[in-house]
């Protein structure tokens, strides 16, 4: 057996001056520490790109006769007018980040086993870090080289502990991004619109109204539809829209529309507290 001691982390899981979270950069022969980092640089260069694209990105709405009303209902569509170059392309970064990230899990999970069975350790084909959606899937792969407390701290963070809520868990959600990412197709990153709320003030009944779902928005891209049976005018109508916008990786067979930043956040967090994790028990 191969002990901590002698082969050493390198992992410092305690917050910089920034606030933010790091591992210190000394010898880390498993290479989580550099992984780890990496996908830090990756998320940081992320929220750059969206943050240098949304101080220069103008949004609004115009209202404008819709040209398929019908004889008998007026018809108005809410159309955005968004101001600005467009998304940039974010698909290959958002990759290498979750790839790095998805890295640090299996590093730490092969550290472990050689800590616990030497090196190489026995079966190493079948080792990876395990994050399944099903309490039997987990059981029947499980984990063969690393300590009963490794074995048991990871069976503690598996998402299918959350039910239903269980394909939200973070490390959940990076496994399968990572997977769709390696194995199929880049991510789409997109500029959307989150499922306006509108509200009508009528004088009289009968006015109806329809608003987008979440969805990619551009220039032109109808937000709403306020339709009105032309027997009841003229009357008042007072409509109030609310839009808000944000950048989502967009929905896979498996996986649903995503807020890019909050579940990039969410997997940088719930990755770093299993490398602390595992490390405490080393």
């Amino acid at each position: 057996m191969v002990s901590a001691s002698q082969l050493g982390t390198g992992l410092d899981t305690s917050p910089s001056k920034s606030g933010e979270l790091r591992f210190d950069m000394t010898y880390d022969p498993m290479g989580s520490t550099v992984k780890f980092s990496r996908a830090c640089e990756h998320l940081n260069a992320i929220e750059q790109i969206v943050r240098e694209w949304s101080d220069v990105t103008t949004y609004e709405y115009v209202s404008e006769p819709d040209p398929e009303r019908s004889s008998m209902v007026d018809c108005v569509r809410y159309v955005a007018k968004i101001g600005g170059p467009p998304l940039p392309e974010l698909s290959s970064l958002l990759g290498d980040c979750l790839h790095n990230f998805r890295g640090v899990l299996d590093h730490m999970i092969w550290f472990a086993s050689v800590v616990q069975s030497g090196d190489p350790p026995p079966g190493p084909k079948r080792i990876a870090f395990p994050a399944w959606d099903d309490e039997t899937t987990y059981k029947a792969r499980g984990l063969h080289a690393v300590s009963p407390k490794v074995r048991e701290f990871v069976e503690t963070l598996q998402p299918y502990h959350a039910g239903k809520e269980a394909r939200k868990h973070p490390l959940w959600v990076l496994c399968e991004l990572n997977n769709i990412d390696k194995h199929r197709e880049l991510h789409a990153v997109q500029h959307v619109a989150l499922a306006p709320v509108m509200n009508v003030a009528s004088s009289i009944s009968g006015p109806w109204f329809e608003v987008m779902e979440d969805g990619p928005v551009q220039d032109g891209t109808v937000l709403a539809r306020l339709f009105t049976p032309l027997a009841f005018r003229p009357f008042d109508v007072t409509v109030n829209l609310r839009v808000t916008h944000g950048v989502s990786i967009m929905k896979t067979e498996s996986t649903p529309s995503l807020h890019l930043g909050q579940t990039l956040i969410a997997i940088r967090e719930a990755v770093h507290d299993v490398a602390k994790g595992i490390t405490a028990l080393l």
